[in-house]
Parts: structure tokens; C-alpha cells; sequence
């Protein structure tokens, strides 16, 4: 818990921002390491967001990477990579609006070490999804927001495929008008040896088809706390059945205007060994649905009630968790999903949602019931997406170059070229201290 100013726990570790949650909460990112500035909206070269991530010369290094922009950035296919350097993506570092990726899908293969905050993703071209970590350990998604991805394809990922993987959250993410929620864990099973640990806690999905707030793989020890979903479609949490355990507490399901096939589905298939603590989870009584079926169609079959146990398991990292009851979702998560929040011209933290983030959390706020299409089919044009393109001013970075003067004259600290990089009394580094002001009440 953060306490003194000092956000550690008792074992010296350091979360990756005062609000990180659930199994990815300590995740260094790229603490320390280089400063990598975006500077343009290209697609490629130098300054552009794959030459930031993606680049021989950036890749292996651990780094932060900061925005100079604002904007939309149209990739012409799938950006991604892997390497051994950990990384931070500030999104909240980005001027007035924030930065867009549309046109491809962000996939960190096999990378440790991993924040992203603050980004949106709105698909305009028939790609998979948004965002995705595959095969990769200590790994936070934080206030993203994702919309139009397609109805076959799934907007954030946290998966494994050729090794076991642990340590991972998504956490305080908008998904809207899209297809699939979420994908989690082991994605190729029969595979009894993969034992991720994984959270997805206070997030909202709205006009979403199914897999909301997950659909998950292999023997995961999965938190499923506080989501808030309304108008899905086919089901909520599918899970493939091997020796899971599933904490599923405080989500709220609205049903919304569409006619709802089934509520939560288990595939039994031959072992029946998942078991699922299910606590405080409010399911619209206007669904008719059972609470939890098979999955095998017509998926009418309770889940037996030798899958469920009285108590909950071992949350993951339970020191930095705060649960809520399910009936307040709406005024204590709601609000504060998707990326929102941008550092302006003057280093301070400016709360502004887009058009399309704002419509979301309207129409979740009210529990809407002006959309009841069966499709989930929804399209966004290049020129649909809200953009500021802005970009920071000439001597925005003096002292310093990679934190604003006027944030460090704020703070009477006199920077010099390296303190960024210096440790704090907080446990972070200055340059964490002043991209964690959105964490500030």
C-alpha cells in the first residue's frame, strides 16, 4: 500500500504507480532507463511510436516513452515486437487529446515488464483488436480505451502461448461498440502447466458482444473484481475448464436493449476441475438468464454447484486492492475509465474525455436501452476519430529534457540534464513523480 509517500509493499517491491492493482501491480516497467520521445504521428522512422517500441536501437533497452504530440497515429500494419528492455508507455504525456492508434494492433511478444496507460484504440480497419501481451510477465494496462474493434476480434489482451507467464492487470479500461471484451490466459490449451496469475479490476464494458469481462484460458488464477458491463450480447465470462480458480466478485452486468442468450459459460469438457468463487455479482433480473451454464450448446446446463466454493481464493498482490460493493460501480468506476486525462502546456493534469469515451459512460451511467441490434458490427471512419493534434511549445523542456521547467519550478526543484532519473523519497523516480499526478485525487 502507498503510506509515508512510499508506494511498497513488505517484501521492498515498488508498484509500478500509486494505483496499480492485481497481479501486475509491481511491474517495473521502464523505470530508470531511457527517455524515448515521440515526436511525430508517421508510422515509422525516427520519433514515430514503432521506432519507439519497436527499433534495434530501443527494443533491448529499458525506457519511458513520453509524447511531444497529440493525435492520431495511422498504422499501416500490426505494430509489434519483442525485446528485453522494459517499458513504460506515458500516454498521459501527450498534450490536449491525447494519442489514437488506429489502422493495426499494438502485440508486446514476449516482453517482461510492461506499463501502458492512457491510450486509445479505435479500429477503422478490419484488424485484431487493439492491444495485446503475449508470453511476457509483469505487465499493467491501465485507462485505455478502445472502441469499433470488430465483432470476431478482441480489444485487449493478456495471453500465453509458448511459455507460461504471470503477473498481469488490466485495469480502469473503457471497451465500447466492439465485438470481444477481453482474452486471458493460456489460449492453446489442453495445457495444465500454464498457471498465470492475471486481474481485470474496475473496468467498463458497454455495447460489447461477449467476453466481457473475459474470455479465459488454461489453469489461470484469475480476480474478476469490480467490472461493469452493460448491453452485451451472446455471454459474459466464458472459461475454458481446466484447474482455474476464479475469483468473480463485485461486477455489475446491465442488460441494455439486446436480447440476451446466456449470462457466464464453463466448458466442462472432461475434467470439471475450475473452481469459481462468485460474491457479490449483480446480474439484471431483466436478462432471464441463469447465472452460469455449460458451454456446450444449447448451453442450458447449470454449472454444478461443485465448482463453486464459500470462500474466495488468495487474491493476487490482495494488498493493493480495494473492493467495492457492486451497487456503487457506477459512481466509483464508471467515471474514471479509459484515458481521459492528459499533462498540459504547463505540467499540470487536465481531466477531458473525447465524444466517443463520453457517449460510452453515458449511456452506462443511464443503462441506456437505445441499442437493442443483435450485430456488433460497429464502424468508425478516419475522420470520425476526435483529434487535438497539438504539439508542446518551444522551451517546454530547459533544464531537463524530458520533464517541463514550469512543473519543475512548480516543485522548486532545480533540474539539471539527469535528474529525471534520480529516486525520490516516494520510491519513484522524478520523471514517475510527474507523470503519477493523474494518480492524485
Amino acid at each position: 500500500m502507498c503510506a509515508a509517500g512510499r508506494c511498497i509493499d513488505t517484501g521492498g517491491r515498488q508498484l509500478a504507480f500509486p494505483t496499480a492493482m492485481g497481479a501486475g501491480a509491481y511491474s517495473p516497467g521502464g523505470r530508470g532507463g531511457d527517455v524515448v520521445h515521440v515526436t511525430n504521428l508517421d508510422d515509422g522512422g525516427e520519433g514515430s511510436l514503432r521506432w519507439a517500441l519497436s527499433d534495434d536501437s530501443n527494443r533491448d533497452n529499458d525506457r519511458t516513452i513520453v509524447f511531444d504530440v497529440s493525435g492520431v497515429i495511422q498504422l499501416d500494419s500490426d505494430l509489434q515486437f519483442s525485446g528485453s528492455g522494459g517499458v513504460t508507455v506515458a500516454g498521459q504525456s501527450a498534450p490536449q487529446g491525447n494519442i489514437t492508434v488506429t489502422g493495426g494492433k499494438i502485440r508486446f511478444l514476449g516482453v517482461d515488464n510492461v506499463v501502458v496507460r492512457y491510450i486509445k484504440g479505435r479500429s477503422t480497419t478490419n484488424v485484431e483488436g487493439f492491444i495485446q501481451s503475449n508470453d511476457g510477465n509483469n505487465v499493467i494496462f491501465d485507462h485505455l480505451s478502445a472502441s469499433h474493434v470488430e465483432a470476431a476480434e478482441v480489444a485487449i489482451g493478456m495471453t500465453s502461448n509458448a511459455e507460461e507467464t504471470a503477473d498481469k492487470t488490466i485495469q480502469y479500461c473503457l471497451v465500447f461498440d466492439s465485438g470481444l471484451g477481453t482474452i486471458l490466459g493460456d489460449t492453446t490449451p489442453p495445457n495444465d502447466t500454464h498457471n498465470e496469475t492475471i486481474s481485470v479490476i474496475n473496468n467498463a464494458f458497454i455495447n460489447v458482444g461477449h467476453r466481457i469481462p473475459g474470455k479465459i484460458g488454461g489453469p489461470s488464477r484469475v480476480d474478476v473484481i469490480n467490472n461493469f458491463g452493460h448491453n452485451w450480447f451472446a455471454r459474459l465470462i466464458r472459461i475454458d475448464d481446466w484447474s482455474y480458480t476464479l475469483n468473480h466478485v463485485g461486477n455489475y452486468y446491465s442488460k441494455g436493449a439486446r436480447s440476451i442468450q446466456l449470462a457466464h459459460a464453463a466448458s466442462f469438457r472432461s475434467r470439471g476441475t475450475g473452481r469459481i468463487y462468485d460474491g457479490d455479482n449483480y446480474l439484471d433480473p431483466a436478462a432471464e438468464v441463469l447465472p452460469w451454464t455449460d458451454f456446450e450448446r444449447p448451453r442450458e446446463d447449470p454449472v454444478p454447484a461443485s465448482s463453486f466454493v464459500d470462500e474466495p481464493f488468495a487474491y493476487n498482490n490482495p494488498e493493493t486492492l480495494n473492493i467495492l460493493p457492486s451497487d456503487q460501480l457506477q459512481t466509483r468506476v464508471l467515471p474514471f475509465v479509459g484515458a481521459y486525462k492528459y499533462i498540459d502546456d504547463g505540467g499540470n493534469v487536465v481531466e477531458e474525455r473525447d465524444s466517443i469515451d463520453a457517449s460510452a459512460i453515458d449511456r452506462g451511467v443511464i443503462e441506456s436501452q437505445s441499442d437493442g441490434s443483435p450485430e456488433v458490427t460497429y464502424t468508425i471512419q478516419l475522420s470520425e476519430i476526435p483529434s487535438a493534434n497539438n504539439r508542446r511549445p518551444a522551451g517546454f523542456y530547459q533544464s531537463n529534457p524530458h520533464i517541463p521547467e514550469a512543473w519543475l519550478v512548480r516543485r522548486g526543484i532545480a533540474g539539471t540534464a539527469t535528474i529525471h532519473n534520480e529516486v525520490q523519497s516516494s520510491g519513484y523516480t522524478l520523471l514517475e513523480e510527474y507523470l503519477n499526478q493523474v494518480d492524485e485525487l
